[in-house]
C-alpha cells in the first residue's frame, strides 16, 4: 500500500475505543495536498487501517552505547571482536584483582561501603545496589551476568526471594527466577503444558500470582511436581521483565568492563566523556586522591544526600579508583582541552572545558570554537571573543587555567 492511501480521519479524535497514530510530519507521509491539516503539523490516522503496512520504532537515547562508541573511537578496536568468555574481564564482576588494586585501598577512599567488585563506573552494575547483588552472587559467566541484570530492573525478584534462595543454598543462581522466561522455561521443563505455562508468566510478569479468573493453574503445578520454593517465589514478585533487555545490558557491560582492564585510559576518558556533564566537580577531583577522600567523607557524613550528592559521589569513586590504578588527570588546558570530550595526553586524561563549574557546553564549544581561530592572547581576549564572564574567569584563574595569560594585549 502506498503513503498517498493511508486512511485520514482529519483533524479531529474520532470518539470511542479506536486506537490512533500520530505523525508530526504528515507532509512527508501523505500526498493530500488539498485537505487542511491542524495548526501543530500533526494528523491522526486509524491505527487498525495501517497495522499491516507499518513499523513503528521507539528510540531511546542509551548512554552506555555511546561510551561503547566513544571507547571505539579512542582505541580503534571494533567492541564486536569482544568475547564474553575472557576470564579476565568477567573477573571484574567478582573482585578488583584484574584492576590491579585490593578491596583494603578502595574501602580508604570510598568511606560509604566496601567495594569488593571492580565495577565501579561500569554501566548497571556500578550502583551500590548492583555492587551488592554481585558480591552475593559472585557471577563466573556470562548467563549469570544476565540473571545479575534481571534482579536489577525487577521489583521483588531479588531482595527476600532470589537472594534468600542462593544464601540458603536453597538452589543455585542458574535455577532462580530473575526474568519472564525463567518462569515459562522452567514450568515447560517440568511437564506443565505450554499455554499453562505462559498464562503463570504473564500472571507472575505483572505481579498477579500464578492464578488468572476461575483458573486452576497450581493443581497443574503440583501435580509436575514443581517444588514449592518456586512456587513461593512468583507469589513474591510484583514485576519481572523480559530476558531481552538483561541480554543487552550484559553484553554492553561485559564489553566496557574488557576495556576497562585491558585499555584502563581509554575507559576512564569514555566514563567521563559520557557521564561526568555537571556532575564532575573539577575543584575536588583535579587535585587528586586526598582531596577526593575528604570529598566523599562529608558526602558521607550527610544525613540526607540530594541527587546531586549522589551523582556527585559516583564520580568521584570513579576519580579515586583511576588514580589508585596509577593514573593522573591534566590541569584544563586553555590552548588543548575539548569543549565536551576528555582526550589522552602524554599517558594522562585532559578534561574539557566543560568541566570548569557553572561553564555549559555551549559556552565551552564557543571558546574552543574562538581559540581555533586563533590562541588567545590575553584575559581580557578570552572574555571578548569567548564571550566569558567575569566569574568564570576567576574560577579559571583560581584552577590555573590562567597561569601566564596577561591581564590586557
Amino acid at each position: 500500500m502506498g503513503r498517498e492511501h493511508v486512511l485520514c480521519y482529519g483533524d479531529k479524535l474520532i470518539p470511542g475505543s479506536e486506537k490512533f497514530l500520530k505523525y508530526p510530519d504528515v507532509y512527508k507521509c501523505l500526498n493530500a495536498k488539498d485537505r487542511r491539516w491542524p495548526a501543530n503539523g500533526t494528523v491522526r490516522f486509524n491505527y487498525h487501517s495501517i497495522m499491516d503496512d507499518m513499523l513503528s520504532l521507539t528510540m531511546n537515547g542509551n548512554d552506555a552505547l555511546t561510551m561503547v562508541h566513544e571507547l571505539q573511537n579512542l582505541t580503534g578496536i571494533n567492541p564486536q571482536s569482544i568475547p564474553f568468555n575472557d576470564a579476565r574481564a568477567l573477573s571484574v564482576f567478582c573482585s578488583t584483582d584484574a584492576l590491579g588494586i585490593t578491596p583494603s585501598k578502595l574501602a580508604d577512599v570510598i568511606v560509604n561501603g566496601k567495594v569488593t567488585v571492580g565495577t565501579l563506573g561500569l554501566p548497571g552494575y556500578g550502583t551500590p545496589f548492583a555492587r551488592g547483588v554481585l558480591e552475593d552472587v559472585q557471577p563466573k559467566n556470562f548467563s549469570e551476568l544476565v540473571k545479575v541484570s534481571g534482579f536489577r530492573y525487577g521489583t521483588g525478584v531479588w531482595a527476600d526471594n532470589a537472594r534468600d534462595l542462593i544464601k540458603n543454598d536453597t538452589v543455585k543462581i542458574e535455577e532462580v527466577i530473575s526474568t519472564r522466561e525463567d518462569v515459562m522455561n522452567y514450568l515447560i521443563h517440568h511437564g506443565v503444558e505450554s499455554l499453562t505455562s505462559f498464562t503463570v508468566m504473564e500472571n507472575v510478569r505483572k505481579g498477579k500470582g500464578i492464578e488468572s479468573k476461575r483458573s486452576n493453574h497450581l493443581a497443574e503445578l503440583e501435580a509436575a511436581h514443581v517444588p514449592q520454593w518456586f512456587i513461593d517465589s512468583c507469589l513474591k514478585i510484583r514485576y519481572l521483565p523480559p530476558k531481552a533487555p538483561s541480554i543487552f545490558s550484559a553484553m554492553t557491560a561485559l564489553r566496557i568492563a574488557w576495556f576497562k582492564v585491558y585499555q584502563p585510559l581509554a575507559y576512564y576518558a569514555a566514563y567521563f566523556t559520557v557521564y561526568a556533564g555537571g556532575a564532575f566537580n573539577a575543584t575536588v577531583i583535579l587535585n587528586g586522591l586526598a582531596s577526593q577522600k575528604q570529598e566523599l567523607a562529608r558526602i558521607a557524613a550527610l544525613k540526607h544526600l540530594t541527587a546531586v550528592d549522589k551523582d556527585n559521589a559516583a564520580m568521584i569513586e570513579v576519580a579515586a579508583e583511576m588514580y589508585l590504578r596509577g593514573m593522573e588527570f591534566l590541569p584544563v588546558s586553555l590552548e588543548k582541552s575539548e569543549a565536551t570530550a576528555f582526550k589522552i595526553e602524554d599517558g594522562k586524561l585532559l578534561p574539557p572545558f566543560n568541566c570548569i563549574p557553572a561553564l555549559g557546553n555551549a559556552a565551552a564549544g564557543e571558546i574552543v570554537k574562538v581559540r581555533n581561530e586563533h590562541l588567545f592572547t590575553s584575559k581580557a581576549d578570552l572574555k571578548k571573543r569567548g564571550k566569558v564572564s567575569q566569574s568564570i574567569i576567576d574560577t579559571m584563574e583560581y584552577m590555573g587555567i590562567l597561569k601566564g595569560l596577561p591581564e590586557e594585549d
